[in-house]
């Protein structure tokens, strides 16, 4: 049973950190991880109640006017149960909220839409009579629908698992295998400005594709400090922008660094390091020499 709760906290237990006893029984806990655990007996035995809720639990309350009301807070929304937190869980029908890591759109169709949300896959605003809806997993990230053909789409998930479609993402399947140890939770997937059937994944080299994501070819070498020590895969590139004369690229990484190349990779240049996580660089579209980048503290 501490195996079972245990594994209830996967990697990241510090993401929820949180117990919660039952103002009315005290040997009636509730703990927070990717399911939501449940002990009757002052800890002696645990059970998952995680039939009906949606993963990643971090807030819990009674409600001080039903002795048994309990509501829950997820990566999904609210729930409420009215026995006590043991199950019956029944969601709130309206939670006008959602955070999005990305979103895509095509001049070809403005009424195209697509986000990767967290924890809540990749959604499109078309394929269903009921607005949006999600077609690819996991905590939705990169989304890119190709400016040239709308049924062309990408969606990624966490650590650089992306998939691409030739019809809106009715069908997903992978992208081509890529050359890195290590990718970032939020993995960049670019489409070359100038082409979009030339694209840029980062991982802790840059690949580029020249046949829409099918193949690829590593044009860097290992343009991070490395490994973490944490356990944890820092180290890696977090940004790629291409510039639209189709030599020059620029990267940046969640150590600190800052890189250019201006002959598609047979050269690099390290432009800044030693500074935070590198969120984004941006190109300009008129001057390939003439780049922004944002920097955070934030880990």
């Amino acid at each position: 049973d501490s195996e079972d709760l245990a594994e209830s906290q996967s990697s990241f237990g510090w993401w929820f950190g949180k117990v919660w006893v039952d103002p009315a029984n005290a040997n009636h806990v509730h703990v927070a991880g990717v399911a939501l655990v449940t002990t009757r007996n002052a800890g002696r035995t645990w059970t998952f109640e995680d039939d009906d809720i949606h993963v990643d639990q971090h807030a819990m309350v009674w409600d001080a006017r039903y002795r048994d009301r309990v509501y829950l807070g997820n990566d999904g929304g609210v729930y409420r149960s009215d026995v006590d937190g043991d199950g019956a869980w029944v969601k709130a029908t309206y939670q006008p909220w959602m955070q999005f890591y990305s979103a895509a759109i095509t001049p070809q169709d403005t009424s195209r839409i697509s986000a990767g949300a967290q924890d809540n896959g990749s959604l499109r605003s078309w394929g269903s009579r009921q607005g949006y809806n999600v077609y690819f997993g996991g905590d939705g990230e990169e989304n890119l629908i190709n400016p040239l053909d709308r049924n062309l789409v990408y969606a990624c998930f966490q650590y650089g698992n992306c998939a691409r479609s030739t019809d809106g993402g009715d069908t997903m399947a992978a992208i081509g295998a890529t050359t890195k140890n290590r990718a970032n939770w939020f993995t960049p997937l670019q489409f070359d400005p100038t082409d979009p059937r030339i694209m840029y994944y980062g991982g802790n080299r840059l690949n580029r594709s020249t046949d829409g994501g099918l193949t690829w070819t590593v044009i860097s070498p290992d343009l991070t400090g490395g490994p973490s020590r944490d356990n944890y895969p820092f180290g890696t590139i977090t940004t790629v922008a291409a510039a639209t004369d189709a030599q020059t690229v620029y990267v940046g990484t969640d150590d600190g660094r800052v890189w250019v190349t201006r002959d598609l990779g047979r050269t690099w240049t390290l432009l800044l390091s030693g500074q935070p996580w590198v969120t984004r660089v941006a190109v300009s579209p008129t001057s390939p020499g003439t780049a922004w980048v944002t920097l955070s503290g934030y880990r």
